[in-house]
């Protein structure tokens, strides 16, 4: 509820006969004091899709930890402290988790994002690692500037994690080659089966059958097990004839089957010959295929101009005043250095594995990942285990109150994960 709605709230109120609202119990007291309540609250919309109060941190209790920033707080890019409260010590738990690899910024390690990656709130804002490399571009003025005098020097240069946002980003995109459709070759006909004798014996006893069963069915004083071979619709059951045929032919001697036998013989005899003639037909009516040779996909295209602003991001220290595409690397850097969100990309989506969440009813709990799947937890349970229980998916299996589906990361490292929460049943 917004802040307007709630004085529009209050005035109503203060003016409101409530008389009517007495003889239900309700004193002018008690609404004065949810008036005063109503006034107080502030709500966020959380993942569960419900609105509950989000309590401020005081200062002195906050994390430590600094983070990138989120747009909705105007705040992106500029090193804002996290809003999540200590745990025990300098940081909240996720972060003591990440401080306890190391507390030094900007560290990489297999690839990945390691420690406190943007370092404490405490010490300046830091961008390179140890190597002089610029791992974390911050669009804080101070960094900009500082970045803009390594360019002019010829120092500036990328490190990993910056390397990897901007791979992902600059360049065309390779067109799909399309898969060549495989070919299948034609079947080949079989010959007919044709009717098997008890087939024609069936044919030849139906109509019969069907009468003494509807007979026997309508009688009077006709049993339920006759009644029970009629359909609800009064017509015989097809199993109750072919029960009855089945048990007659398995009766007959072979001179009694000798006919039908007959019969199923020369209805093979002239399926076979028809289907003769038919194949002999198609083979000289069409005209053999020519071979086809194998189409290879067409290769992409790739502009050399991009390839070339491509090679520049990536490897050389960009320097004004060199080259066109010099230049064009330099403005495409420009570009991603406001795009990017250093907790929101696709990679660390992989290192993450665990979030805080809100349930509908305003508990908290934590999101811990394993592969494709999102276990909820309580965070009572979260905050009383250990690393090896919050890392073995069979503990959390054990514990957990439901499951997360389409999920959406949080742009911040101390925001809550969205989506559909499915309780365990």
């Amino acid at each position: 509820m917004s802040t307007s709605s709630i004085d529009v709230l209050s005035t109503l109120m203060a003016g409101m006969d409530v008389s009517s609202l007495q003889k239900q119990g309700v004193t002018p007291e008690l609404l004065a004091q949810v008036t005063q309540q109503l006034s107080k609250t502030q709500s966020k919309k959380v993942g569960g899709g419900t609105s509950r109060v989000r309590k401020e941190v005081p200062a002195e209790d906050r994390c430590m930890a600094r983070t990138w920033g989120s747009a909705a707080k105007g705040n992106l890019g500029m090193g804002p402290q996290c809003t999540a409260k200590k745990c025990g010590g300098d940081y909240c738990k996720m972060h003591a988790k990440k401080a306890a690899e190391s507390e030094e910024p900007c560290l990489m390690k297999g690839g990945k994002k390691f420690g406190l990656f943007c370092g404490r709130i405490d010490k300046p804002l830091q961008g390179k690692d140890a190597d002089g490399k610029w791992q974390i571009l911050w669009l804080a003025p101070e960094v900009k500037e500082q970045i803009q005098k390594d360019k002019e020097s010829g120092s500036f240069e990328l490190g990993e994690n910056e390397l990897k946002h901007q791979t992902k980003s600059s360049g065309p995109k390779k067109p799909r080659a399309k898969k060549e459709k495989t070919v299948k070759s034609p079947k080949t006909a079989k010959a007919p089966r044709g009717k098997n004798a008890y087939m024609f014996y069936l044919e030849s006893r139906r109509a019969a059958i069907k009468a003494d069963i509807e007979a026997a069915a309508k009688a009077d004083g006709a049993t339920d097990d006759d009644k029970a071979k009629l359909t609800a619709k009064g017509s015989v059951k097809v199993s109750e004839v072919t029960k009855i045929a089945g048990a007659e032919w398995k009766a007959l001697g072979a001179d009694a089957k000798a006919p039908f036998e007959a019969q199923a013989a020369a209805d093979k005899a002239a399926k076979q010959k028809a289907f003769e003639a038919e194949q002999a037909t198609v083979l000289t009516s069409e005209p053999a295929s020519p071979p086809v040779a194998p189409v290879s996909p067409a290769k992409p295209t790739v502009n050399a101009t991009m390839l070339d602003k491509s090679k520049q991001v990536n490897s050389t220290p960009l320097s004004p005043g060199a080259d066109d595409g010099n230049a064009q690397a330099q403005a495409l850097l420009a570009q991603l250095q406001n795009e990017k969100d250093v907790f929101g990309t696709d990679s660390d989506e992989e290192e993450d594995r665990e979030w805080t969440y809100t349930l509908a009813d305003g508990g908290d709990a934590v999101v811990l990942k394993f592969g494709a799947k999102h276990y909820v937890v309580t965070m009572d349970w979260y905050e009383a285990a250990d690393d090896e229980d919050t890392a073995d998916e069979e503990k959390v299996k054990a514990v957990h109150i439901g499951m997360l589906n389409n999920v959406t990361y949080p742009t911040e490292a101390d925001e809550d994960v969205v989506g559909d929460f499915v309780a365990k049943a």
